[in-house]
């Protein structure tokens, strides 16, 4: 999988972000083991087919988005309010979210995005410390929300049947 520079990676979040949610956020490469999964935060994963790789092998791009995040670019994709958001849409919106930070990251049309799932907080954690690579970019804004995308090489497809 070819993914874009990890100086370009920073602004294409930055600019999909702006438009999934219309706020402007930086993101910031951090150690991927240092990002902590909160009781309110939302996992989401895509699985990535590499269609050119003569071996099996598994890749995911993830997203953990907290709830104030999570509600804020729902009401902003549907434009409804937040009061008036269902628990579904505010789902909908960040499988979305998954899809189109992630997405605009690849940069290689041999491979495929699967359909966004979303996971246990456990699961995400868990698929984090199976993989052998991992990059992870997390906004600039941790006390009012938090959203986290990683790219992960799990090494092996066996990984999915656990979840």
């Amino acid at each position: 999988m070819l993914l874009v520079s990890k100086n370009e990676m920073s602004a294409k979040l930055a600019k999909s972000w702006a438009f999934l949610s219309g706020v402007d956020l930086t993101f910031t490469e951090r150690e991927p083991h240092t990002i902590h999964l909160h009781q309110h935060d939302m996992a989401v994963v895509i699985p990535v087919t590499l269609l050119k790789q003569a071996s099996s092998r598994a890749m995911a791009i993830g997203l953990i988005i907290d709830e104030h995040e999570a509600h804020r670019v729902a009401s902003f994709m549907f434009g409804i309010s937040p009061e008036q958001l269902t628990e579904e849409d505010v789902r909908d919106a960040c499988k979305e979210s998954c899809n189109v930070l992630g997405g605009g990251l690849i940069f290689d049309e041999v491979n495929k995005l699967g359909i966004p799932q979303e996971i246990s907080g456990d699961n995400f954690l868990s698929l984090q410390q199976s993989s052998s690579f991992n990059v992870t970019f997390s906004s600039n804004d941790p006390y009012d929300g938090r959203i986290v995308l990683t790219i992960l090489d799990l090494n092996d497809n066996a990984i999915w049947s656990k979840f």
